[in-house]
């Protein structure tokens, strides 16, 4: 049950940071291909020559964050050498992965990469899940899922697009079934829908402030909301699990690329204990929920794969 007592924002730091960026690129008009700068490489040493450097496009949080970690304390142990290049744009990153321009990038989900492969028949494979920006169920009357009485309303965000994950998470604890891509949540039967769960849209800005009204049952809020509602994943009675969701972000690369083993072991890295450990100090308030180590299945030439 979410109460007024909720944490502090303690990233304000990165927060400075993100709008000290989006002046720089306004005052330079950049575009979203000048805005995909290389991050800084540590000084060349002798040991260099040894390393396989690895060219991987990553957005700038939390995905660049985690691999700077790497680059940082872990890869050239693993004769790694990385060389980031930041990017907000999935089709970008996967056209210059497609290119040579990349060895990797890491960037996007499975429905993401699925989506793309189908629309230009690219040739990549991809690891499992790494971490998640979580949908999550809050609640200010009840204290536990058990407690929702049949009939209650659920806030839902209004973005059709986005809909579907918050469907899927009250699927996933058999509140609804057979949620499909395209369901509406208004357009729910009574097989779907048993426990006669009432939805009410609101636009996703709202939604927490709908939590803090007490003005339904409980309200789906997306990760990237915890901050501004001061929200603690601890108090939701429901979260999005990362094993369970094609939405966990992932490695993806060229399925001929010559770097191949080098590859499986940054991808290897980025399922660690130690990223584990960073994403849970960096991102205490359960925005970022990482995979650890996910018994998903790693996909290949997903030229093969059908679109989530």
């Amino acid at each position: 049950m979410v109460t007024t007592s909720r944490r502090l924002n303690r990233r304000i730091m990165l927060g400075m940071t993100e709008i000290f960026t989006s002046l720089l690129l306004t005052a330079c008009g950049a575009s979203e291909q000048s805005t995909t700068t290389p991050s800084a490489s540590p000084s060349p040493s002798s040991s260099d020559a040894n390393l396989t450097t690895l060219t991987v496009g990553a957005k700038p949080q939390p995905h660049s964050d985690i691999l700077e970690f790497l680059a940082d304390d872990l890869t050239r142990d693993e004769g790694l050498q990385l060389e980031i290049v930041e990017m907000t744009d999935h089709q970008i990153a996967n056209s210059r992965l497609a290119a040579g321009e990349l060895d990797a990038n890491f960037v996007q989900h499975i429905p993401a990469l699925n989506e793309d492969v189908n629309a230009n028949g690219y040739s990549f494979s991809y690891g499992a899940g790494v971490h998640i920006a979580p949908y999550a169920l809050f609640s200010s009357r009840y204290d536990r899922i058990e407690a929702l009485p049949e009939g209650s309303t659920i806030g839902i965000t209004s973005v059709a697009a986005d809909q579907y994950r918050a469907l899927r998470l009250l699927e996933a604890h058999r509140l609804l079934s057979d949620i499909e891509r395209d369901t509406k949540p208004a357009e729910l039967s009574d097989q779907q829908n048993p426990s006669g769960l009432q939805f009410k849209e609101y636009d996703t800005d709202a939604l927490d402030q709908q939590l803090e009204d007490n003005a339904t049952g409980a309200v789906i809020i997306h990760a990237r909301h915890f901050d501004q509602a001061e929200l603690n994943i601890e108090d939701a009675l429901l979260v999005e699990e990362v094993n369970l969701s094609p939405h966990s972000s992932i490695l993806v690369w060229n399925s001929s690329n010559e770097h191949h083993e080098a590859i499986q072991r940054l991808d290897e890295l980025l399922h660690s204990d130690e990223v584990a450990t960073y994403i849970e100090e960096n991102w205490p308030e359960g925005e970022i929920i990482p995979a650890g180590q996910s018994d998903a299945p790693e996909g290949d030439d997903t030229e093969q794969s059908d679109s989530e």
